[in-house]
């Protein structure tokens, strides 16, 4: 777990499924988000960026949820930085 701050303006999670799957979620403000989506999203932002827009526009306080499938080695060669950290 990386908690939030306000700095990162994001709390990421890592989760290792049973079946071996490791997956990073994140959530936090829109605009730290969507600057860190994949190429290629342009539908999923500009759709999401207008219930953001309805949401915030009735009062209501958004974060996003992003999430990306990550590989054993991707998470062991970050996880040993981090441990280092």
């Amino acid at each position: 777990v990386l908690e939030f701050n306000s700095t990162r303006k994001r709390q990421s999670v890592v989760c290792r499924f049973p079946n071996g799957r490791l997956v990073l979620y994140c959530k936090g403000a829109d605009t730290v988000i969507f600057e860190r989506l994949a190429y290629g999203m342009d539908a999923v932002r500009k759709v999401t960026g207008e219930h953001l827009e309805h949401f915030g526009s009735s009062g209501l306080r958004t974060l996003c949820l992003a999430y990306k499938d990550l590989n054993s080695e991707a998470y062991d060669s970050w996880n040993e930085k981090f441990i280092q950290a």
